[in-house]
């Protein structure tokens, strides 16, 4: 538009009756302008979107992932989904060649989560995209039986099972390639008696919770009890404990035991567990209380133990001599010259007691002689932690010793001999 545009001579003076038409003139041409320059910014967005379009698809054109193979593409996209069991969903909706890898990926979509509604709704989609591949599921606490009746649904295609307890009113279901089982907040040991080789062929790792006391006298496990190889049991009774423990004896590979602060023995216990490689103990319960369980493992090569800082003793008495990985947490009583076979030691104690076995492994060649590799973390703060790291750079730098130690925020090697669920599955069951 052409032309000096009117403008008032005085801007804070009133109109005159000459200045109103003028104004108004003034008003449509500048509204002409906006609308003008409104289409022109409009014009010159669509150019730069198309544009930006265009960047996007040379960029994505040239972009690495397209180059990943086929096969590949489906491992990370069935990694993905073990962290998130909805994200084969989500990847559908990405690209057509994406869609293809997700849908020709059917591990992708073997893992569910119950605990969430969707799961339900989405059931048969995931049964049917799933082809043959066995699923891990996990059931939260349930407000009636839809949810046991979609684990009864898949119950022959189940190959981890996360449960917070059995329904009676599907006592006949059987998971005849069910390997791994998880029984959480148990209230009843009447569930445990469910477990038998009819209903569970193929059990070899079950991992089971219950904080009450079964009934005196009662059976504590059937008769035909699965043949266990990986056992991990949190139990507040401790007969119940042990009854467990003997029924599994002669096949356990793999224990883990968590004595809860009220967790009752009412005796001592021996017990052999001859093919038994790795064990984890964790005991909260006060000194007071203790009693001592007596294993029996002359297989046993990978020990994790945890107890109270003001125990008077090591509540499990065992052969420690044969051990090749020793992580210990909080144990003030055991002479920690006694690993002598230990190439690797994760030890969380007190200061003082870790600047004690340090100078012992600097002055005398005989303690731990395999000893490789030291990971230290003191549970007494800052106090002393100069002299320790002396103690650490000292022994770093001795030529008679070939043992590696370091002070690192976290293990830096886990427990050896873990066989159950990866970490994020939404079976829950997770390393210690």
């Amino acid at each position: 538009m052409s032309g000096q545009m009117w403008t008032p001579a005085n801007k804070y003076g009133l109109p005159s009756e000459n200045d109103i038409p003028r104004a108004r003139e003034a008003i449509k041409q500048l509204k002409a302008e906006i609308e003008l320059a409104s289409l022109r910014v409009a014009e010159a967005q669509r150019y730069l979107d198309g544009l930006t379009d265009n960047l996007r698809e040379r960029e994505a054109w040239l972009a690495p992932i397209r180059r990943i193979p086929f096969d590949i593409l489906s491992l990370i996209f069935t990694m993905a989904s073990k962290m998130d069991w909805k994200t084969p969903m989500s990847l559908a909706g990405v690209s057509r060649v994406w869609r293809e890898c997700i849908l020709a990926t059917p591990r992708a979509w073997s893992f569910i989560d119950i605990k969430q509604r969707d799961a339900l709704r989405q059931l048969t989609l995931f049964l049917e995209r799933s082809g043959n591949s066995l699923f891990h599921v996990s059931l939260d606490k349930c407000s009636g039986n839809q949810e046991y009746s979609a684990v009864s649904q898949m119950a022959k295609r189940i190959e981890c099972l996360s449960l917070p307890a059995f329904s009676l009113d599907l006592p006949f279901t059987a998971f005849p390639l069910l390997t791994r089982l998880y029984l959480r907040d148990q209230r009843s040991g009447e569930d445990l008696l469910q477990l038998n080789t009819s209903r569970f062929p193929n059990l070899r790792k079950l991992r089971y919770e219950n904080s009450t006391p079964f009934p005196l006298g009662a059976p504590i496990v059937d008769l035909n009890f699965p043949t266990i190889s990986t056992l991990d049991l949190t139990m507040d009774d401790g007969r119940a404990l042990f009854h467990i423990l003997q029924k599994c004896s002669q096949t356990l590979e793999n224990l883990s035991i968590f004595f809860l602060s009220w967790t009752h023995l009412v005796q001592d216990y021996t017990i052999a567990l001859p093919r038994l490689r790795r064990l984890v103990f964790m005991d909260t319960r006060k000194a007071s209380r203790m009693t001592t369980l007596f294993l029996i493992t002359p297989s046993l090569k990978y020990l994790s133990v945890r107890v109270s800082r003001d125990a008077e003793q090591l509540p499990l008495q065992m052969d420690l001599g044969l051990l090749t990985h020793v992580r210990i947490l909080g144990d003030e009583c055991t002479q920690l010259s006694v690993f002598r076979s230990a190439k690797v030691l994760q030890l969380r104690i007190g200061i003082r007691r870790l600047i004690a076995f340090l100078g012992d492994l600097s002055n005398n060649q005989s303690v731990c002689p395999l000893l490789e590799t030291l990971e230290l973390s003191s549970t007494s703060g800052q106090d002393g932690s100069e002299i320790l790291d002396e103690l650490v750079s000292t022994l770093n730098k001795q030529s008679g010793r070939r043992v590696r130690v370091s002070i690192p925020p976290t293990w830096g090697q886990t427990l050896p001999g873990n066989d159950i669920c990866e970490t994020g599955l939404p079976c829950g069951i997770e390393d210690d």
